[in-house]
């Protein structure tokens, strides 16, 4: 039996929908009620692992060892979507914050797509744009269900690539939205972001002069911040019905924590991530506050995936600041890469890579 894999560059990937924000928002959202469901599986004993990451040592006798450095690792996330999809797939990438000097993104994906039953490779893809887009989409997902009715001002620290798909799912899911405040250390990128979303997507987008602008009168606020010193929002900033996104980066205090609500996109992969992960990551306050029994798992945390099945109507509650917590799981990576896969059969579109005309061995 012959076999091939349909491999699909970054342009034949965009063709396919890769910057399609309607159908990467569909495949997030259809994925959270397979979540809820647990209609999904993700690696380790734990079904919940966010992937697992080679780390390189701070010093090394072979002299061509990779080091430590800033965001720099490899990384395989692998994952088993049901539902429709009933495929696997893994996303694998690399990064080093270096790769920036010479002209390259930080981190580099190709994500793969296989048959759940006979483990086949079907497609593999260039990944960036997948992984920028899906975690854009996941803040638009939380923003149609959990900010206030007609909330129109977003907040964004970090006038990165991750806040780019970010406004990009925003604009979809805030109908609203009529002002966009972008914040970021270099202040030169916030005004060159600023210039360029206002002219991507027809809204009124201004660059502030401090985090405390971004976020004091922002009905949503988003971060996608890296660095060791993540951006404090402090309470006495904040409204009481706003809504903050953590996607990367971002303190707040304990005692406003424990006056929010707090949705996860899953807490079961957080608490696993907490143990087996050196990277600091939003969620781990609230794991931390669960593992010292200042918060209940059960009455504390809310789940988004009970959220947009409508399990949780009566857990968040108006007039309460909500916290969303989120992280990259390669349940999304999988489920827009294979509709990104669909797409591009029915289009004839991408490369077909001979695997063999029959295997060599069996």
């Amino acid at each position: 039996m012959s076999s091939e894999l349909l491999f699909l560059s970054e342009p034949e990937m965009i063709k396919a929908g890769g910057l399609d924000m309607e159908m990467c928002l569909s495949a997030v959202e259809e994925m959270y009620r397979l979540i809820h469901r647990g209609d999904y599986i993700m690696g380790g004993p734990s079904l919940n692992e966010h992937g697992i990451r080679l780390v390189f040592p701070e010093t090394s006798s072979f002299p061509d060892m990779p080091l430590a450095g800033p965001d720099r690792r490899f990384m395989a996330m692998i994952a088993y979507v049901g539902g429709r999809y009933n495929v696997c797939g893994c996303k694998w990438y690399g990064s080093n914050r270096a790769n920036l000097e010479k002209g390259l993104p930080r981190s580099n994906h190709l994500v793969i797509v296989n048959d759940s039953d006979t483990g086949m490779p079907l497609c593999a893809m260039v990944g960036n744009l997948v992984s920028a887009m899906r975690t854009g989409a996941v803040p638009g997902i939380a923003a149609k269900y959990l900010a206030r009715d007609g909330a129109g001002v977003l907040g964004l620290v970090g006038a990165g690539v991750i806040n780019h798909a970010t406004l990009m799912g925003m604009v979809h899911t805030m109908p609203d939205l009529r002002l966009v405040k972008v914040y970021d250390i270099v202040a030169e990128k916030s005004r060159s972001f600023s210039k360029e979303m206002a002219e991507a997507f027809g809204v009124r987008v201004e660059a502030v002069g401090s985090l405390e602008d971004a976020v004091v009168g922002s009905d949503v606020v988003h971060v996608a911040a890296s660095g060791k010193n993540p951006p404090h929002l402090r309470t006495e900033w904040l409204s009481d019905d706003v809504l903050i996104e953590l996607s990367a980066g971002g303190k707040l205090d304990d005692d406003f924590l424990f006056g929010a609500n707090l949705v996860m996109d899953n807490y079961a992969m957080h608490d696993v991530w907490y143990d087996t992960d050196r990277i600091d990551v939003p969620s781990f306050e609230v794991v931390r506050l669960v593992r010292e029994g200042k918060l209940s798992r059960e009455q504390d945390i809310i789940e988004m995936g009970a959220v947009v099945e409508g399990a949780a109507a009566n857990r968040v509650k108006n007039g309460r600041p909500t916290i969303f917590n989120a992280q990259g799981m390669p349940v999304y990576d999988v489920s827009f890469a294979y509709d990104i896969y669909q797409r591009a059969l029915r289009q004839g579109n991408g490369i077909k890579l001979p695997l063999w005309d029959a295997p060599h061995w069996v």
